[in-house]
């Protein structure tokens, strides 16, 4: 489902239009309109300034309509048919709909569109409404607003829109049957409802045109045929939705003779009848009398603006290869050359730059007592355990290494010192070149250490 939807609908000599949406869960009317009286020929003296007029208010009415529209066609244009077929295949109750409106379709079926909806199922049947009406009423009605096919969503009866409004209105009771004489422009249009359905729609002609026994002597022959149809049941009320002061008299005293209620509503009293369309489009009514030729054509259409767009691509594509080809090599050598150009230019600066950092690094050596003796002697102290007792200090700087003669009466405390030396933070590899021995003359062992200082990869390797 949709959440908003634009209609327009015919009211008489002008158009109206309304846009629908669906706001936490309820659908209201978002914005309104008429699109102004419809061009009449009488009222000009010639063809060419009929024509002139038509064409103005296609444009204006087009420029006033969104990219997707909802077009509400009037009864009196339709043809409607409610049966109930015996099928729920979808495939099934299509054929059948299509056979059954050939058979009242007053024009050969390639001038004709129709359409259907499924208004109710049971286990063995299907309850469906269908209707057509002549490909050139519909292609008209597009024309005097100026709507081309791709901005036609549906195309709906309008009728249909009416019914929605009248259930929000609470005018229809939705039990039994019910009988409403709506007027639609200059017309008036007969619908007789079956619990909330509608299975009888037909329009009844000019209201002007409709006398009291008429009406009276219409309603009841469409009665009986909905009775054969779709089985007895008493007449609940009359509703009569016309400003028409001699339609609401027919229609009260066609009620009379029927013995049931009447109602007359106002259709100033309800939003206009192209919000009941829109609410159709949000709630993804089927029905749709969209011509095959449309389809086609906007099929068409669409393939034109692939082809196209194809082409573009492709020759842009084209375009892109040819300069990769032959423009590339000569931006890569001008890019050679520039660049060329920057480091001999650059090249002076370059060398100043250098020489600042080979001084920077010998000031930092010199200035570096990381790996100093006094540093060095520092740490072996530092690491030194108790009972170890350092006969010999020689520091090696060229090597970068330190020569630690010791003695000691424990010999594992030797081995205590080296692992010390090991977890220091300026020497690597400490290696025992001598002893322990016990030296008798001394009476104590004596050893020697050769102690490597770390390389900057040992640094970085024990940095955290």
């Amino acid at each position: 489902m949709k959440d908003s939807s634009t209609a327009l609908a015919y009211e008489g000599e002008t158009i109206e239009w309304a846009r629908a949406e669906k706001s936490h869960g309820a659908q209201k009317p978002a914005a309104s309109g008429s699109l102004g009286s419809i061009p009449k020929e009488a009222a000009f003296t010639d063809a060419v300034a009929f024509q002139k007029a038509t064409e103005s208010y296609a444009r204006k009415a087009s420029t006033r309509l969104p990219d997707s529209t909802t077009l509400a066609i009037a009864t009196d244009n339709l043809i409607f048919r409610a049966m109930r077929l015996p099928s729920t295949d979808p495939d099934e109750i299509a054929a059948m709909a299509l056979t059954q409106m050939e058979k009242d379709a007053p024009l050969a079926m390639e001038e004709m569109v129709s359409a259907y909806e499924v208004l109710a199922t049971d286990e063995a049947s299907s309850l469906v409404l269908a209707v057509c009406a002549p490909i050139a009423t519909v292609e008209q009605a597009a024309a005097i607003v100026g709507l081309k096919p791709e901005r036609v969503e549906r195309v709906d009866a309008r009728i249909l829109g009416i019914l929605p409004l009248l259930v929000n209105a609470e005018a229809l009771l939705n039990t039994h049957r019910e009988i409403i004489l709506a007027e639609e422009g200059s017309s008036v249009t007969l619908v007789i409802i079956e619990s909330g359905l509608p299975v009888l729609i037909r329009s009844l002609g000019p209201i002007m045109a409709i006398s009291g026994s008429l009406m009276l002597q219409t309603v009841k022959i469409s009665l009986i045929q909905t009775e054969i149809d779709h089985g007895p049941s008493a007449v609940t009320q009359l509703i009569a939705l016309s400003d028409s002061n001699d339609s609401i008299r027919a229609a009260a005293a066609t009620a009379e003779q029927l013995g049931c209620p009447f109602k007359a509503v106002s259709p100033r009293s309800l939003p206009t009848t192209a919000f009941g369309n829109a609410l159709r489009s949000i709630s993804g009514s089927p029905l749709n009398l969209f011509p095959d030729a449309w389809q086609t054509m906007l099929k068409e259409n669409q393939f034109k603006r692939i082809f196209r767009t194809a082409i573009l691509v492709g020759a842009a594509i084209w375009l892109l290869l040819i300069g990769w080809l032959y423009g590339w090599p000569t931006f890569v050598d001008q890019r050679i050359k520039k660049l060329n150009a920057d480091v001999t230019r650059l090249a002076p600066a370059e060398s100043k730059v250098n020489d600042v950092r080979n001084r920077i690094k010998i000031i930092e050596a010199y200035s570096d007592r990381t790996f100093s003796p006094m540093e060095a002697l520092l740490e072996v102290a530092i690491n030194q355990p108790q009972g170890i007792d350092l006969s010999a200090y020689r520091y090696n700087g060229t090597k970068k290494q330190v020569l630690i003669e010791g003695r000691s009466r424990v010999p594992t405390l030797v081995y205590d010192f080296m692992d010390q030396l090991k977890t220091s933070r300026l020497f690597g590899e400490v290696k025992l070149t001598s002893g322990p021995t016990f030296n008798r003359n001394l009476g104590v062992n004596v050893f020697e250490l050769n102690i490597d200082f770390k390389t900057p990869t040992d640094k970085e390797r024990t940095t955290p």
